[in-house]
C-alpha cells in the first residue's frame, strides 16, 4: 500500500550536516545602491518561513531580496 503524503514538519530545527554540526553559516542577497550584493549571516532557529540572523553584516533597514523575476530578454 502507497504512504500517505506527510505535514511538513514545523518548528525550530536546524539543519545538520553529515557530521553532525548546525549548518548556520548562510548567503543572503540585499541591494546596495540598486545592485544585488551577497552577504553572510548565520542562522538561528527556522519555523520554515521565518529565520533568526544571530551573526552577520545585515542591519536593520537594508533591502533584502526575496524573491527572483525574470528579466527582459537583452537584445544583440
Amino acid at each position: 500500500m502507497p504512504r500517505m503524503p506527510r505535514m511538513p514538519r514545523t518548528g525550530t530545527r536546524r539543519a545538520t550536516a553529515s557530521n553532525g554540526a548546525a549548518q548556520d553559516a548562510r548567503q543572503i542577497w540585499v541591494l546596495r545602491d540598486g545592485q544585488p550584493v551577497a552577504i553572510a549571516v548565520k542562522t538561528g532557529i527556522s519555523d520554515g518561513r521565518m529565520t533568526e540572523i544571530t551573526d552577520g553584516d545585515l542591519k536593520e533597514g537594508m533591502a533584502v531580496i526575496t524573491d527572483q523575476r525574470a528579466g527582459a530578454a537583452s537584445k544583440p
